[in-house]
């Protein structure tokens, strides 16, 4: 068995189902759940590196920037889920191909936007001049020098990330992660009978204790945040969440929306370990020191001789 076959291993995959009049039904995987769990593990980590450093400074965090496009990964995927939601919510489109409406679904994001708000029947105008839109639309701009290497300084004027993308730190990671969360919660409630904002399980003394990710931010991740700096003396220009109300829709619809958790397990995935306790980058980094070790060891990427040095 090949292991790319455990892909299609489902277990455990949240989905909102959209049943319609006639019994047939739509599944879609909320694949922000997921996003928001790995993000919540990262920041996590983020912050025990932070609190059990050894080192005499804050230094820049390399990891912060793969934590960070995750963040705006979770932001995009949240936003296409609530348009395809709310598209096959009110119509009657589950025998359409992708094919059929792909236009509609692969529009840029600040479209997306705009046709959730349409759909729903809320004034984009009226979002558009909230704080949660405001800091968005910073927060893509930041994505966007980060992603394609722009190395100019850029003062946003609603967030305070760093001026420039590839120096940023915890600071970046926890404005970033809010940023995610205030959107989340202003469209939580836009798709009938659900809440959109992932739930976070947190293991506490063998037991699972379960909250919305607002809720684990607010009481949770920032006040670990905000206790480390005190132990260093620092401080931070970073307010907590203080999330504002959702919004409301103004849509009325035939179908019927419920989440559900795929707990059916298919026994062909069941994998026969070897109990035999292994470590295999140990072995490996053995096989390739010991072929290394007589030599002379050179980093790849610097030159051993500067022809414009003078002898």
């Amino acid at each position: 068995m090949y292991i790319e076959e455990f892909r299609q291993n489902n277990l455990g995959d949240p989905l909102c189902r959209i049943l319609y009049p006639d019994n047939r039904c739509f599944d879609l995987a909320l694949f922000q759940v997921r996003y928001s769990w790995a993000i919540f593990e990262d920041v996590s980590l983020h912050l025990k590196a932070l609190e059990e450093s050894s080192i005499p400074t804050i230094p820049i965090d390399n990891h912060a920037l793969g934590t960070f496009t995750t963040i705006v990964n979770l932001v995009e995927v949240f936003v296409s889920t609530v348009l395809t939601l709310l598209f096959y919510n009110r119509e009657l489109y589950i025998d359409k191909t992708y094919k059929n409406v792909k236009k509609f679904f692969e529009q840029k994001f600040d479209k997306k936007i705009f046709e959730i708000l349409n759909i729903a029947l809320i004034s984009p105008q009226d979002f558009y001049k909230t704080d949660e839109y405001r800091q968005l639309q910073e927060l893509m701009t930041y994505r966007n020098d980060l992603m394609h290497g722009n190395l100019v300084k850029r003062k946003a004027k609603h967030i305070n990330l760093s001026e420039i993308p590839f120096k940023m730190n915890i600071s970046d990671i926890m404005e970033a992660f809010k940023i995610a969360i205030n959107l989340m919660n202003k469209l939580r409630y836009l798709i009938q009978d659900i809440d959109l904002m992932p739930i976070i399980p947190i293991m506490y003394n063998d037991k699972f204790y379960i909250e919305t990710l607002d809720i684990t931010y607010e009481k949770y991740l920032f006040p670990w945040y905000l206790a480390i700096l005190d132990k260093y003396g620092l401080q931070t220009k970073l307010k907590n969440i203080r999330t504002s109300q959702p919004l409301v829709p103004n849509y009325k619809t035939c179908n019927k929306t419920r989440a559900i958790v795929v707990t059916n397990f298919d026994k062909k995935y069941v994998v026969n370990k070897n109990i035999k306790e292994t470590n295999y980058s140990l072995t490996i980094l053995e096989k390739i020191c010991n072929k290394t070790e007589e030599g002379t060891f050179l980093f790849p990427h610097i030159s051993n001789h500067n022809p414009y040095s003078f002898q």
